[in-house]
């Protein structure tokens, strides 16, 4: 399974969902807070937290493609016998 570089990154995928959660539970509070205070540029608030979510979507909807292609094609890839476990993990 070493020879599999997608398989490598399990952990570091694991890591990055980690990391989504924490931002999108920021940005629940920050709307909140946006909303809840009345004032305060709550609307200008909203509007950056929604360029930033629209910017953040895109991010994720790229590295979401590479993950359904297994990688780059130039990434090492385990054997065919390897591959499944590889692809599940």
């Amino acid at each position: 399974m070493e020879c599999d570089a997608f398989y490598a990154l399990d952990e570091l995928f694991r890591f990055a969902v980690a990391s989504e959660s924490q931002f999108l539970e920021m940005m629940k509070h920050k709307i909140k807070a946006a909303t809840i205070t009345g004032g305060g540029g709550g609307i200008e608030n909203l509007d950056a937290a929604l360029d930033l979510i629209e910017d953040h979507r895109q991010y994720i909807s790229e590295v979401l493609e590479v993950v359904r292609v297994g990688g780059h094609p130039n990434w090492p890839k385990a054997p065919d016998k390897l591959r499944k476990r590889a692809i599940a993990a």
